[in-house]
Order: C-alpha cells, then sequence, then structure tokens
C-alpha cells in the first residue's frame, strides 16, 4: 500500500457521511487471504504472522479464558485468541473483525521484555469494543515501529463465541510513527467543570493532530491535549484524537463524556447493558460520592439529579427486548441503585428527542436480557411525542435498570432526571376489601367481582380460575356475562409488584342447585349437579309429613345444566328437594 492511502472514516447505516472511496479501499484491502495457522487459545502457543495484509477464520466456540489474562475491548470477554504480528516496516496498522457472527473485543499489545509472567508484562497498544462503523465489530489503529512484534487479542463480549473474521492491512510511512501509551477513561462531569483530555503519545516525524466530538471536527486544537473550561451541553457525546501523518490518518480509541449533576464521574449510561452494571449510579452517604439531601421543602429527604448523555452512535442489540412494546432502536442503559427504600420518580423532560422510559429490575449476576423484569414503562408521558415519565417503588440494595430509548430510533441528547422521595415506603401488595366467599348465580346472569387493593405502585392484576389464568382479565375487576354452568368454580386475584405478591381469598360462584321453569306448555326443573357428584331429585305431598320419596334415577354432575320436566300430579301440592 502506498503512503497515499488516506485513512477517513465515519460510520454508515443510520447517519451520512461515508463515501464511496471508503468503502472500495475497505474492500481492495481485504482481498489478501492467509493459508496459515490458526489463532491460538493459548497464548504461549499463538502463531506469528509478518503479512501486511491478513483475513484469519475460525471459532471460539471452544477457546478460554486464562488466569490473569488481561481485559481485551476494555470490557468482559471469556473466550479469547491469540497471534503475533510483527511489523516488517514502520506504519500503521488496522485490526478488525468484521464479519464475525458476534459480538466481539479486539485489543493490541507489546511484550516489555522482563523476568515477570508475560500478561503482567503486556503493554496496551490500543483497544475497541464496537466499531463506530460497523458495531459490534471491532476495529483498532495503531502506530507500528519496524521490527516490532504486537500480540493481538480476539475475544467475545461477555463470553459470546463463535465463527470470526479477523483481517489487518497496513500501510507503511518512511519514518516511525506516532505510538499512543494511554487514553482517557469515559468519564462524567458536573455541568460547567473544567475537562481536560490528554492522550498520551510518542510522538512521530511530521505529525499533526485534531480532535474530533462525534463526527465533527474540533477547529484550532491541534495538540494531544484538550482542553474545555466549562463543560456544556453541546460538549457530550465521543471524543477521539486523530493523528495524521502525511496523507494517513487514524484514530485513538473514543472517550465518552457525559454529565452526571451530583459529581458522580464513575456513573455513566451505556449503549450496552452489561456495561451499564460496572458504571452503575451507587450514592453514597459516607463518603465524598454523592448523598441524600433535600429535595423540597419541608422534611422532605431524598435523593434527586440528572444524568445527561448524547445518543449519537446508539444501537440496539438484537437480542433486547422490545422497549414499553415500541420498536426503538436506539438505547442507552442506566443501572441506579436507590440510596434507601422510597419511590423513584423518572423523567426525560430537557431531552432534545421523543424518548420512551422502561425500568427493569434483576436479581445478581445478571447474564441475560431474559433475567430482566420489567417494573414499568412510559411513553410521552408529560407530552405527545416528546418526554416520558414515571415513578415505582424502589428498595434500597437493590438494583434497577432505566433504558432510554428513542421512538422510532430518534436519537439526540438524553437528558434522564430522577428523584427518591423516602417519605413514601414501599408497601408490598394487599387485598382490603372482598366481596362475599360463595355466591349463587342465577344462569345467564352477569356476574360482578370487585376488589379493593393496596400497595406501592405500579401493581400488576391477574384473575384466575382454580389453576388457570384468565387471559386479559388484568384489574380489580372481573365481568362474567351470561353465566352459564362452565363459569361455575373458585376465582382469585394475584396482585404483584417487584416488591411482594398477594392473592385474593377464593371466591366460590356455584349455579342454583334446583330451579323451576314455566313455559306456555310445560313445567320443568333445571338441575346443576357438579361433575364427579350425583344427585337424587325428591318429592313428598306435605312440607312437615311425609316419607320423602326418588324422582327417576340419580343424576350423575355434567359441565351443563339437566332439564327435567316435572310430571303432573294428582295431589294439590307438591314439595320437591334436591339430596346429594
Amino acid at each position: 500500500m502506498s503512503e497515499g492511502f488516506k485513512w477517513e472514516w465515519k460510520p454508515w447505516g443510520k447517519r451520512p457521511g461515508v463515501t464511496l472511496c471508503c468503502l472500495v479501499c475497505w474492500l481492495a484491502l481485504s482481498t489478501a487471504s492467509l493459508q496459515a495457522a490458526d489463532p491460538s487459545d493459548a497464548f504461549a502457543d499463538r502463531p506469528t504472522f509478518t503479512t501486511q495484509t491478513g483475513d484469519l477464520t475460525g471459532t471460539t466456540s471452544l477457546s478460554t479464558r486464562e488466569p490473569a489474562e488481561p481485559t481485551h475491548g476494555g470490557k468482559q470477554g471469556g473466550k479469547s485468541v491469540w497471534i503475533r504480528w510483527i511489523a516488517e516496516e514502520n506504519g500503521i496498522v488496522t485490526f478488525r473483525t468484521d464479519g464475525s457472527a458476534f459480538d466481539t473485543l479486539l485489543s493490541a499489545y507489546e511484550l516489555k521484555p522482563g523476568n515477570e509472567p508475560p500478561f503482567m508484562r503486556l503493554q496496551q497498544q490500543a483497544r475497541n469494543d464496537d466499531s463506530e462503523i460497523a458495531p459490534p465489530a471491532s476495529l483498532i489503529q495503531f502506530g507500528a515501529i519496524q521490527g516490532h512484534a504486537y500480540e493481538i487479542a480476539l475475544d467475545g463480549r461477555n463470553g459470546e463465541s463463535g465463527p470470526f473474521r479477523l483481517l489487518w492491512e497496513f500501510a507503511p510511512v518512511s519514518k516511525p510513527p506516532p505510538v499512543i501509551l494511554s487514553t482517557p477513561s469515559d468519564q462524567a462531569v458536573r455541568q460547567g467543570d473544567l475537562l481536560q483530555l490528554s492522550v498520551d503519545l510518542i510522538e512521530g516525524d511530521s505529525m499533526k493532530l485534531s480532535w474530533f466530538l462525534n463526527e465533527d471536527e474540533i477547529l484550532n486544537e491541534e495538540s494531544s491535549t484538550l482542553l474545555i473550561p466549562s463543560v456544556g451541553l453541546a460538549d457530550l457525546g465521543l471524543y477521539r484524537l486523530r493523528i495524521r501523518v502525511g496523507s494517513i490518518r487514524y484514530f485513538s480509541s473514543p472517550i465518552e463524556i457525559q454529565i452526571n449533576s451530583e459529581g458522580a464521574t464513575n456513573a455513566l449510561a451505556r449503549n450496552k447493558l452489561l456495561d451499564s452494571l460496572v458504571s452503575k449510579f451507587e450514592p453514597d452517604d459516607s463518603h465524598d460520592g454523592p448523598r441524600l439531601q433535600d429535595v423540597g421543602a419541608g422534611n422532605t429527604r431524598g435523593y434527586n439529579g440528572s444524568q445527561i448523555f448524547n445518543t449519537f452512535y446508539a444501537t440496539r442489540d438484537p437480542a433486547e427486548p422490545i422497549h414499553c412494546g415500541l420498536g426503538g432502536g436506539a438505547t442507552y442503559w442506566f443501572t441506579y441503585a436507590p440510596p434507601a427504600d422510597g419511590q423513584i420518580y423518572l423523567d426525560t423532560v430537557g431531552s432534545t428527542y421523543d424518548t420512551v422510559l422502561t425500568v427493569y429490575t434483576y436479581t445478581p449476576p445478571l447474564n441475560s436480557y431474559l433475567e430482566l423484569q420489567q417494573i414499568t414503562c412510559n411513553n410521552d408521558g408529560v407530552g405527545l411525542g416528546r418526554a416520558s415519565q414515571l415513578d415505582f417503588a424502589a428498595l434500597a440494595g437493590h438494583n434497577y435498570v432505566v433504558v432510554v430509548d428513542g421512538a422510532l430510533g430518534a436519537r439526540g441528547l438524553a437528558r434522564l432526571n430522577y428523584r427518591v422521595d423516602i417519605t413514601q415506603p414501599p408497601h408490598p401488595p394487599t387485598v382490603q376489601t372482598a366481596p362475599p366467599l360463595s355466591e349463587v348465580v342465577v344462569p345467564g346472569t352477569t356476574v360482578r367481582l370487585e376488589l379493593t387493593t393496596a400497595g406501592s405502585p405500579p401493581l400488576h392484576y391477574r384473575w384466575a380460575k382454580g389453576s388457570i389464568t384468565l387471559p386479559g382479565k388484568t384489574n380489580t375487576t372481573l365481568i362474567l356475562t351470561n353465566f352459564q354452568a362452565s363459569d361455575a368454580g373458585e376465582y382469585r386475584l394475584n396482585i404483584s409488584s417487584h416488591i411482594g405478591e398477594a392473592q385474593s381469598p377464593p371466591i366460590v360462584l356455584t349455579l342454583p342447585a334446583l330451579r323451576l321453569v314455566s313455559t306456555a306448555t310445560q313445567l320443568r326443573f333445571e338441575v346443576y349437579v357438579a361433575p364427579g357428584s350425583f344427585c337424587q331429585l325428591e318429592y313428598r305431598n306435605s312440607l312437615i309429613h311425609g316419607e320423602w320419596l326418588p324422582l327417576g334415577e340419580p343424576l350423575p354432575g355434567q359441565e351443563t345444566i339437566q332439564s327435567i320436566p316435572l310430571p303432573l300430579a294428582a295431589e294439590p301440592s307438591r314439595f320437591y328437594r334436591v339430596k346429594p
């Protein structure tokens, strides 16, 4: 590859900015394929490559993570493979994993000399989880020095595995290129704080630097240190330092900057669920971190604040749930641990786009979306097409995951405002009133069962007949129209929230055992006998005297009402009964 090649890339798909030239360059660089040793699960057995381009495929299904192995891509992995690549001349090298079947992590290291174990001597050169070009593929770029060996690790996010593809391309330069030694960590600051971002690098000849925020170049910032005297909303997003050597350009690893109103520097909303778990917001009432404070007039004590972030690069994991039943597509996750029991109030007032809010809880450890338990959600709670608003009962020590999604994939500046009111302690669900525990219902009539319940919202209701949940019956009132024999039975209301469950006493509905029906041509009895039992219709001519005599054979129970014609009698009066 000649020195005239220009590394200038921007995300494609959801945003404009990719040129045909960039795509053609990618395709042209991917044509070389290696027929050599496969990447190794064991670091000690890794194969060595010296070619300027490469294309390796394989699988990590049986791979493992060795003791003391570093965390690749800056995220939790678990199934890594290794290769060694040696630069035969000075230049810029790019490794990428597009074409892999899972969410990859990618890191490059130099193995420094010494007597310590190899993993302790690895010095990281570059790392990446998701490339802005084609997530969840990974992409790293770094300056390579002639004769230096670089250890390349490919891993799976949170232990994912499967078929992978590892490609690399090399662009030579005449003199040793700049080498990035470290980049700042993602962080949250207070609005108005001073922000200083410094990339530690070994400078090269004819090097030109410039800073980018998201896709836009920051004009007149041409050193390895970026200073923002007072952070504002327009300063939030992903920062990258672009390094230019001649006509070759490449970027440092991105640095995400958010605002936390209470100065929780490690509290970050994340584009991935599992990333949010390691940057969750945890108020601290005993140290220098965020603490309980007054949130209003009087004696109300709680915790309130805001997390503000830019969802410019937000995506959606195909496996994650559909939040609030809406097809979003631009999710950020914020894990929150409340400082005390109370009612949490959330809203997105101040966001620049149409948001959707959903709250989940889980029992640690959390390994997949299937373990999330939805508590509540809201869309357009404040105003049509704009901000969301909700509240729920919360327990101290529990973890709550708040998802801010964009309606129809909308993106922009998200403002998540949160408040805990500890004067409203959570109450588990209870049933306060109940109708009579049994009721005889005339066939064909309407039955209305209505219960009064209590408990901290949101409460969820499910009516059941016996052990069978009734579909669609999800409020405190149950209405049964045109009551029939098949409707007779035992009913209960089940009430649940994420802090407890309750169940109403059983309500038994039965049909009349015996009913006289008169028509123009006939008198008849209608008898209901429960399935699995028998009854005998009996009569006598005096209500006080005489023996009860059987009328016909015993009747076996049925799901339906049985009709029995009434025989005409010569006696002036006759009395009937049903005997079990």
